[in-house]
This record gives structure tokens, C-alpha cells and sequence, in this order.
């Protein structure tokens, strides 16, 4: 992977960045979620093997960053948890889900039962798109959700996708039960082609961040800077 470098790429700069362990980050989150239930359950699973961590390893140290269709919250809270510094804004559709992200949120994270395609939020640098696209009713608004993140971006604004990949393809076919048990409603997933055609179309420079390594699904994620208007 070229391109962009993690924002914690090691001990010493997420010192530097007044970052908080990751054990004592995950910790604190596994605690807040507690008392659910099965939705505790779900948190906690979603944490794990959609690789909560590795996709706040690329999120900015600081500023306000924007998570778009964030469910229960679990990525917005952990990446407020590990980073005092940052402002962290979920949103989302489902008052009950919000409800128990609210319950988990830290003093630096907020969260607002808002419909993603109607964004009026204050402005940031950062904005998260993930697991959202390929629940969309078609393609179509998926394309319509980023051309309007890419508007409230600034340039070199940092756009994060999180998806799942096609390949391995055993991987691939044990992920599309998952979405088929906990989501109603038909999936549209996008080949790295599509992805490649949507960025460039869009201004945004792309680079792929595998993120599944050895859990078993298929997970991955870009991370797209907002290219400048040429001169």
C-alpha cells in the first residue's frame, strides 16, 4: 500500500498525537456496550471483524470527522475514545440504534438521527462512509452519497469508504450470508473497477487498504483525498 500513511503508525506518534492506548480505548467501548443483550453482542462482533482499529489507524488526530449511516455507533465511538482531540458526528436513520450509540458516546462524540442524503452538519475534514453503500437501494445512490460528501469536503479533504471486497472469494461468499442475516433488502457490491471509475469520476485519489487479513470476511476500505480544481 503507497500512498497515505497511517495517522498512528507507531507508539511514539500516537503520543505525539495525544492518542489513547488502543487497549484501554477498546476496553472503555466493550464496557460502554455492555447490557444490550444480543445487540451488546452484534457491537462487539461488529468491533472484531469488521476491524474497527485498523480503519481508525487512518483517521486524523484531531478535527471534526463525520460518520455517515453509523448504526450503533461502534467505530464512531471507538475513534472518539482514542482520539480526545477529534469531534466525532454520527448519523443515522434508526432512532433505536442511535439511542444506544448515545448511551456509549464519550464527551467528544455526538450523534443525530438524520437521513445521510440530507447533510447539514458544521465543517469538517474527514468524512466515513462505512458498510453503507452497498445497503443503498441501487448503485445510483451510492454514487449520489459520495458526489455529496465530496462537496462538503474541502480539497484534500479526507473521504474514507469501508466496503467489502470481492476477492478471496471464499471470503466473499462468507460475507454475503452475513449481510443476508442481519440486513433486509438487497446488497449492490461494487468490484475494485467500479470503485476505480466512481473515485476518478468524483476528483478523488484513491488508495486500497486491505482490511480482513486473518478475520474471516472480507472487509476493505480507501481512503480518498479530495483532489484540488486544477489551475
Amino acid at each position: 500500500m503507497v500512498g497515505l500513511k497511517s495517522a498512528i503508525g507507531n507508539r511514539q506518534s500516537a503520543i505525539a498525537h495525544g492518542l489513547v492506548p488502543r487497549a484501554e480505548a477498546r476496553s472503555r467501548l466493550l464496557r460502554a456496550y455492555a447490557g444490550h443483550g444480543l445487540r451488546s453482542l452484534f457491537c462487539w462482533l461488529r468491533y472484531w471483524h469488521a476491524n474497527v482499529p485498523g480503519i481508525e489507524a487512518y483517521v486524523p488526530a484531531g478535527g471534526t470527522i463525520l460518520d455517515l449511516g453509523c448504526g450503533h455507533g461502534v467505530l464512531t465511538n471507538y475513534i472518539a475514545l482514542r482520539g480526545p482531540r477529534r469531534h466525532v458526528i454520527g448519523l443515522d436513520l434508526s432512532e433505536q440504534r442511535i439511542a444506544i450509540a448515545r448511551a456509549a458516546a464519550p464527551p467528544n462524540a455526538e450523534f443525530q438521527v438524520q437521513d445521510v442524503f440530507q447533510l447539514s452538519t458544521p465543517p469538517c475534514q474527514t468524512i466515513i462512509v462505512a458498510d453503507v453503500l452497498h445497503h443503498l437501494r441501487s448503485l445510483e445512490e451510492g454514487d449520489e452519497l459520495l458526489a455529496l460528501c465530496c462537496k462538503s469536503l474541502p480539497d484534500n479533504g479526507l473521504l474514507i469508504v469501508k466496503e467489502i471486497g470481492q476477492r478471496p472469494w471464499w471470503k466473499f461468499q462468507l460475507t454475503r450470508p452475513v449481510d443476508t442475516v442481519f440486513y433486509r433488502g438487497r446488497v449492490f457490491f461494487r468490484s475494485p473497477a467500479q470503485f476505480a471509475a466512481l473515485f476518478d469520476r468524483l476528483g478523488l485519489q484513491a488508495t486500497f487498504v486491505p482490511l480482513h487479513s486473518w478475520r474471516p470476511l472480507c472487509h476493505i476500505m480507501y481512503l480518498c483525498r479530495k483532489r484540488p480544481p486544477p489551475l
